[in-house]
């Protein structure tokens, strides 16, 4: 089975830019940050995250249960995300 960077592949990587991953799978949500920017030859772009153990891996798309937001974002939306991502953090989460 051919990996989508086969049939589109990736020609450079740019920085995260403090992007986040709202994941809405669990009952309470999660927030990861994007630790790059896969640039397409297409010419999209495919956020990377790393999970616990720091592998890299692409957000496949659609991905239904995930939103990426910008915490300096001003939209009500981000906010509220933002302070989901605090409180996590307060509480000892990821």
């Amino acid at each position: 089975m051919a990996d989508e960077e086969d049939t589109d592949p990736y020609i450079a990587l740019i920085p995260g830019g403090g992007w986040m991953i709202y994941h809405s799978k669990a009952k309470s949500g999660w927030s990861d940050p994007v630790v790059a920017w896969a640039l397409c030859a297409s010419g999209g772009a495919v956020p990377l995250e790393a999970d616990h153990d720091g592998t890299v891996r692409p957000l496949k798309a659609p991905a239904a249960d995930a939103e990426i937001w910008h915490p300096e974002s001003s939209s009500r939306r981000a906010q509220d995300r933002l302070q989901h991502h605090r409180n996590e953090l307060n509480a000892g989460g990821t």
